[in-house]
């Protein structure tokens, strides 16, 4: 029997996508009978639920009661949006991840420019729901758009392996290390698609599908 490629899947890693980092004081108060927390929720974003009391159960009740009624926690950073739908790919939520991506995207409609890391995202948890179809046309799109990224070769030849095209993927892992030769992903996952079938590997993009 055939051993299954076990390809390595990326991640887009943009230098501007860690340009923010949140850093939540969280302050401490002592009792003279004992010890209680209070939590700074100034850090929190409508994307974070509000965390549960921790002691001072008296003085919790009493705040609920002088709670306003409007949402006081700040609207998320783009950086922020991008790092709560990493966690639920991370924890396999992709369903939750879907969500938040299309809550995003109904955001940025209209307005200027690409979220680059957004639309990678979109890409994943497709490609992750079994949408391939879906999942390839976006790598394919930020190929042409964004050919400086070696990810989205990447990961469009994992999809190929996934449909049985080794020469399509063969040149995808191709173009992927054209891009960036360092690529140690691409690296990784050519050498196992050679070891399977070394034509494969050799391939070129012009035995790749036309985009």
């Amino acid at each position: 029997m055939t051993p299954m490629l076990r390809f390595r899947l990326a991640a887009l890693a943009l230098p501007l996508a860690a340009t923010l980092a949140i850093c939540p004081h969280i302050a401490r108060a002592q009792s003279m009978g004992g010890g209680g927390t209070l939590v700074d929720n100034s850090h929190l974003t409508t994307l974070d639920p509000y965390p549960p009391d921790q002691g001072w159960q008296w003085l919790a009740k009493e705040m609920d009661e002088l709670r306003p009624g409007v949402d006081t926690r700040l609207q998320p950073m783009p950086t922020q949006i991008t790092d709560h739908i990493e966690a639920r790919i991370d924890k396999g939520d992709y369903a939750g991840a879907l969500k938040l991506i299309e809550w995003r995207q109904a955001q940025l409609q209209g307005k200027p420019g690409t979220d680059v890391q957004l639309m990678f995202q979109h890409a994943r948890v497709l490609a992750a729901l079994g949408h391939i179809d879906q999942a390839a046309a976006i790598y394919q799109d930020m190929t042409r758009r964004f050919p400086e990224l070696p990810e989205p070769w990447n990961n469009l030849a994992t999809l190929y392996v996934r449909q049985g095209k080794l020469n399509q993927a063969g040149a995808a892992l191709r173009t992927a290390l054209q891009v960036d030769p360092d690529y140690a992903d691409a690296q990784a996952n050519l050498k196992q698609l050679a070891s399977r079938d070394p034509g494969a590997a050799r391939a070129h993009m012009t035995e790749a599908p036309s985009q």
